[in-house]
């Protein structure tokens, strides 16, 4: 797979999407966690979902089929989790756009990109995670 991958593409002043960027790296099999804020205003968790669903990647149809769930922390509902194959998708309750904040209240401390590996095979498995 040959993806050249920028995290923010310019066109003079107006930005640009990156979803051919992202259905390359999914149809190469890399793993994928988005992630949104409950209440996030900057990036709305509904429009994550809407692109998500929209998404021309091979697995769409599948992807559009899958159930949401609900993952929990020591038995309190955190996040809205949908995973098929390698695309996850977290809606983090009661958080806006800084989910890490919200998430030390509730005793849980998301430090670095090594945490959303560590909750993506916790979701996984099952492990304190989607009721």
């Amino acid at each position: 797979m040959n993806v050249s991958w920028s995290p923010l593409r310019f066109a003079g002043s107006i930005p640009q999407g990156v979803t051919a960027e992202l259905v390359s790296l999914l149809d190469g099999g890399l793993p994928v966690l988005l992630y949104s804020g409950q209440f996030d205003i900057i990036c709305h968790h509904l429009g994550t979902q809407r692109m998500l669903h929209e998404l021309n990647w091979k697995h769409r149809d599948s992807w559009r089929g899958a159930v949401s769930d609900v993952w929990t922390l020591a038995g309190a509902p955190v996040a809205y989790v949908k995973t098929f194959k390698n695309l996850q998708s977290l809606v983090f309750l009661n958080s806006g756009h800084m989910v890490r904040p919200a998430l030390e209240t509730s005793s849980y401390l998301l430090a670095s990109p090594i945490h959303f590996y560590l909750l993506r095979e916790t979701i996984a498995l099952g492990a304190d995670g989607p009721s």
